[in-house]
């Protein structure tokens, strides 16, 4: 039976690999990202649909989840990945625990 997922930060790294992995065994899948439109080369996969979502917005959640028929599968793997030490600044701190933390909740 196809599985209807949902991966948010589905667009890169271990997401994206999660969100392949699916879409080959047969699943329809919807990866979400903070980018504006699916990565050009995700679009080989037809059962990979793409949603823009940043999931340190509440509203954007409700509505994503508001338009599902059915979900079997969720994969949260969305996360900020900050560089040069932003990360210990309070707004980067921030951002990671919005973003790694309370966006998943």
């Amino acid at each position: 039976m196809t599985k209807q997922v949902l991966i948010t930060g589905g667009t890169q790294g271990i997401g994206r690999a999660i969100a392949e992995a699916f879409a080959e065994t047969g699943n329809q899948v919807l990866a979400t990202g903070i980018e504006a439109k699916l990565p050009a080369d995700l679009s080989d996969y037809p059962t990979i649909e793409f949603a823009h979502l940043d999931v340190q917005q509440p509203d954007q959640i409700n509505a994503l989840v508001s338009r599902l028929e059915r979900l079997d599968v969720l994969v949260n793997c969305a996360g900020t990945i900050l560089r040069d030490g932003k990360e210990f600044t309070s707004e980067g701190f921030e951002q990671v625990l919005d973003v790694n933390l309370t966006g998943t909740m």
